[in-house]
């Protein structure tokens, strides 16, 4: 008897697990994702909203994230970081942050720190 019950226990966990899981995948569809607009690029890139306009926010990393509301450009705030990433790997560090490449060439030959 004991085995029963603990087959049907399996069961009927196995049939919830699949419910449940079902439910929650058909909410997390429906969800929108959480939004910035240019001052948060500004603020999660430490950049300025004028050069992010000038420089970054119509390039391909940029625009793969932008959430179109049509009178308003926004961008999924949780992939900003990566758009981020991948911008400075394609495009090099904003100018606002890289070294003279005197300084640099003095890093290299391991002159200054």
């Amino acid at each position: 008897m004991s085995d029963l019950s603990t087959e049907l226990g399996k069961i009927t966990n196995s049939i919830l697990s699949d419910y449940v899981k079902k439910v929650v995948d058909t909410q997390v569809a429906n969800l929108h994702p959480v939004t910035v607009s240019i001052k948060g690029l500004s603020k999660l890139t430490g950049m300025s909203e004028s050069w992010l306009r000038q420089h970054a926010v119509d390039t391909p990393e940029f625009i793969n994230i932008e959430f179109d509301l049509g009178s308003k450009r926004l961008w999924q705030a949780d992939k900003v970081n990566d758009a981020w990433l991948t911008y400075i790997n394609q495009h090099g560090t904003p100018a606002s942050t890289r070294l003279p490449q005197s300084v640099i060439r003095e890093q290299k030959r391991g002159l200054l720190i």
